[in-house]
């Protein structure tokens, strides 16, 4: 699929899940690595390349202290409330966005820096196969961190 597809993929479903249109797009690719297999985590040499697979999010605002995800491969939602401790939960695929959003929270709290995002929901479209050694939840992990 291409990526403006997914992108028109991805304003559509926002738009079924929130009844809004997309403030926000943020696209990741994934990615294969030609040499390097579980070396990079230990210092080893690596090459990694971007591949034509992506994560795409479109988001809109809330009103209020909540945020609301969707994942359209997955058929699943979540929520998250801002300012409240982020644990991990289900749905599984959940903990990949939990633990960027935590990390944004943790530098939140100890800097003067803050996540343009307090509260939104988000919906997921991707045509990188999990779980097919092309870095999905690395994808999904850069996606949530760029919106």
């Amino acid at each position: 699929m291409s990526l403006s597809s997914l992108v028109k993929q991805a304003r559509a479903e926002l738009e079924r899940f929130a009844d809004r249109k997309a403030t926000w797009i943020a696209v990741a690719p994934g990615r294969v690595n030609l040499i390097g297999e579980h070396v990079d985590y230990n210092d080893g040499c690596v090459l990694p390349l971007a591949i034509d697979r992506h994560v795409v999010i479109a988001a809109s605002p809330r009103d209020d202290v909540k945020c609301r995800w969707h994942s359209v491969h997955q058929d699943q939602s979540f929520e998250l409330a801002m300012g409240q401790p982020i644990e991990s939960g289900e749905p599984a695929w959940s903990n990949y966005v939990r633990g960027v959003v935590a990390g944004f929270a943790d530098i939140t709290d100890k800097t003067d820096v803050h996540w343009p995002r307090p509260a939104f929901d988000a919906v997921i479209v991707s045509d990188v196969p999990a779980g097919g050694g092309l870095s999905s939840s690395a994808a999904l992990e850069v996606a949530v961190a760029t919106l």
